[in-house]
């Protein structure tokens, strides 16, 4: 069943019992975050930066992207696997909201981006003419406002 493009993408995840991303030109697809936070385990393939945000076995299963039928076979086994399997649903869903909220959370991403920011930013330290080193923020204003 294929649907239009939509910012409403809830009633399709409560719908579902798994999450499967076939893609072979992603490099970190939303959807499997999105899967992650609402608790269904993903089948996908391994590009890109995929292994970043899904380890296989955990959060659910990485499988190849060639297209031959030892694949097709490991994709239909993994899917069956899941559709099977109610209690490794469950626990995979677990570890994908707990890889979501350690890892996708605003919050998580905030404060990683400020640590790397703080990392790569060189600090600056001013010395006036006479030697003296000055705090830009405080001292520079106090020293040299007037």
């Amino acid at each position: 069943e294929l649907h239009d493009v939509t910012h409403e993408v809830d009633g399709f995840y409560a719908e579902a019992d798994i999450v499967v991303l076939a893609s072979l030109n992603e490099v970190t697809p939303m959807v499997l975050a999105e899967a992650m936070a609402r608790g269904k385990p993903v089948v996908t393939t391994g590009i890109a930066g995929i292994p970043e945000m899904v380890d296989d076995g955990v959060e659910g299963f990485i499988c190849g992207e060639e297209d031959s039928s030892t694949c097709v076979e490991q994709w239909a086994g993994r899917m069956s696997e899941l559709a099977n399997n109610a209690s490794l649903r469950t626990r995979m869903g677990k570890a994908g909201v707990q890889r979501y909220t350690k890892q996708f959370c605003l919050q998580h991403m905030v404060d990683q981006y400020r640590r790397l920011a703080v990392k790569l930013a060189r600090p600056v330290v001013l010395v006036d003419m006479s030697g003296v080193l000055v705090d830009w923020d405080r001292g520079f204003l106090e020293t040299w406002a007037g």
